[in-house]
């Protein structure tokens, strides 16, 4: 599908997101050859260090960086497109993804994690597909399925929970993905697990309650509870936290099983 068929569709993100979409319709590192990823790389190594203002007069340094980031990112995100670790990297250097010292290696591999692994480019994502989703005229304009852009980020967050027992903050929105690939409305098939996860998803949104000084009127009893989990307008806090313990379970059992999660 070419880019110009969609210009009128991704005018219509936006602006803030724009350029999120704009960086998945680039070329991935696994359909180009080595030199032109490399090109891609080091140009966008270039235009960072020039947003900071100091550029290395030593041009094997930059080079040395970019062999060394593209030999790990090729491994573990094969399908990174050249766009987003341009866009990663202007983030990076303009401060939006922390303190650093300097661009190196592991500058480098902070802002890929950070870009990839943030909520604005999950929202930009769901903005495309809802835009994808509506009524539109031009029969030759296909949705993409960037669900499947998904996978990489959430088998690397499964790789890390593994070792650290730990979610990234993104927990929630990768538990959505999975059950969209999957075609499923949960993940958790026993009744019994899914009550205990409301339970212990509302504790922790009344503790935040309470550390927040809330004095809201909280549900006595578990039934209560699942009553007031039915209500419509339930607090988005809570369901993101119904949706975050509910991968951590999810990521447990695969792990038990020894299968990945998708």
């Amino acid at each position: 599908m070419e880019i110009t068929k969609q210009t009128d569709l991704i005018e219509k993100v936006s602006a803030h997101y724009r350029p999120y979409i704009e960086a998945l319709r680039t070329p991935d590192l696994k359909s180009k050859d080595i030199a032109t990823n490399l090109f891609a790389i080091l140009q966008s190594i270039t235009e960072a260090s020039a947003l900071t203002g100091k550029i290395n007069l030593d041009k094997n340094v930059d080079k040395f960086i970019c062999e060394q980031f593209y030999e790990q990112i090729k491994v573990k995100y094969p399908h990174a497109r050249h766009g987003e670790i341009s866009l990663a990297f202007k983030k990076g250097a303009l401060g939006e993804y922390g303190e650093y010292f300097g661009i190196n290696v592991t500058t480098c591999w902070k802002w890929w994690k950070s870009y990839i692994e943030s909520k604005e480019l999950i929202e930009a994502k769901r903005e495309w597909v809802n835009l994808m989703e509506m009524p539109r005229h031009d029969p030759d304009v296909k949705p993409l399925n960037l669900n499947e852009s998904m996978k990489e980020p959430i088998l690397n967050a499964f790789k890390d929970f593994k070792e650290t027992g730990r979610l990234p903050y993104t927990a929630a929105s990768f538990y959505n993905v999975i059950c969209q690939l999957k075609g499923v409305k949960t993940l958790i098939g026993n009744v019994e697990l899914r009550n205990q996860i409301k339970k212990e998803a509302f504790d922790n949104y009344r503790e935040s309650l309470v550390q927040k000084g809330t004095n809201r009127k909280d549900p006595k009893t578990f039934q209560e509870l699942l009553d007031w989990c039915t209500k419509p307008k339930m607090n988005p806090t809570y369901e993101t936290e119904t949706r975050k313990l509910a991968l951590k379970y999810y990521f447990k059992e695969c792990q038990l099983m020894n299968k990945e999660p998708i």
